[in-house]
């Protein structure tokens, strides 16, 4: 739910609502929310990754399969 919440799959992304979930996972033992609030706590509220849309991937190129 954190990463959905940042990156804003299914709803607008808020950082401040996915540092919510992400705490309440870490505080279920999650390892990965500890680390991705230790991430968001180092570099600030950047997103984890870009999102990759099928508009943005090259139409007609070398028969290569994008992965999404």
């Amino acid at each position: 739910m954190g990463y959905f919440t940042e990156v804003g799959i299914g709803a607008p992304a808020n950082i401040e609502d996915a540092k919510r979930w992400y705490w309440r996972a870490a505080a279920q033992n999650y390892p990965k929310a500890r680390e991705r609030l230790e991430d968001l706590r180092k570099g600030g509220a950047r997103m984890q990754k870009s999102r990759v849309s099928r508009s943005a991937v090259k139409k007609g190129s070398d028969g290569e399969c994008a992965v999404m």
